[in-house]
């Protein structure tokens, strides 16, 4: 499944060592908008998040918009999920992908799954 075009979710978690992650991880999602499109954006951005907050896995996820309108990343959203597999069930869902498909190419995002190395 596509979570954005162009971008193959199984690379998102496809971790160094060839391992899978089952640890907690962070999803760092930046939408390359501009300021005009960011109420339209945002209103995607929730209606995904009401989804993904009903998901098995989902920890919470927090929205941040840039204080300046010239940001190439207008918003950023940075969401906390038990481990990478239950981020991708979650986008892989035919509801998920019902969902957003529509929006998706629109709003050009660049996600990615992380761990903390440091706090």
């Amino acid at each position: 499944p596509q979570y954005q075009s162009g971008c193959n979710c199984n690379q998102l978690f496809k971790p160094i060592s060839g391992e899978i992650i089952m640890t907690e991880v962070t999803l760092i999602n930046c939408f390359e908008v501009s300021a005009d499109e960011v109420p339209a954006c945002l209103a995607y951005w929730k209606a995904a998040a009401e989804f993904m907050a009903k998901q098995p896995g989902f920890i919470n996820t927090d929205l941040h918009q840039a204080l300046s309108p010239d940001s190439r990343f207008q918003l950023i959203n940075i969401a906390k999920w038990t481990s990478a597999e239950a981020f991708q069930r979650a986008i892989s869902s035919d509801a998920f992908q019902a969902l957003t498909g529509p929006e998706a190419a629109r709003f050009k995002h660049y996600p990615g799954l992380y761990t903390s190395l440091s706090t």
